[in-house]
């Protein structure tokens, strides 16, 4: 007669995830929540620039921060994933140049 012991468990039936995966969720979130009270009092101008197909922070999160940094400015990048590409270089440049060429005119127009 076989042991029971020996039989395969059965498969669960939901994934059990591992336990440091649970720790760096949890850390995460964490820091997140002392992140957002440091960010929502940030009083400089700021672009936030996102991948709209990262699949690491979802640009849910970036468009979240943009809203809760006053006066933000928010740039999705269509196509663009989590880590910078060269090839969206130019891409970044224009963006970063229109939003300080903006700023410094509203700082001449003192608003």
């Amino acid at each position: 007669m076989a042991s029971p012991f020996l039989r395969p468990l059965p498969k669960p039936k939901r994934a059990i995830p591992h336990p440091l995966s649970v720790c760096e969720v949890l850390t995460a979130k964490s820091a997140a929540r002392q992140m957002a009270a440091v960010i929502a009092a940030l009083k400089i101008p700021a672009l936030v620039i996102h991948g709209a197909d990262d699949p690491v922070i979802l640009a849910a999160h970036g468009e979240d921060t943009a809203q809760s940094i006053p006066g933000a400015e928010l740039l999705i990048v269509p196509g663009l994933g989590h880590d910078f590409t060269e090839s969206a270089g130019a891409l970044y440049l224009k963006a970063i140049v229109d939003f300080v060429a903006k700023v410094e005119a509203r700082e001449r127009a003192g608003a």
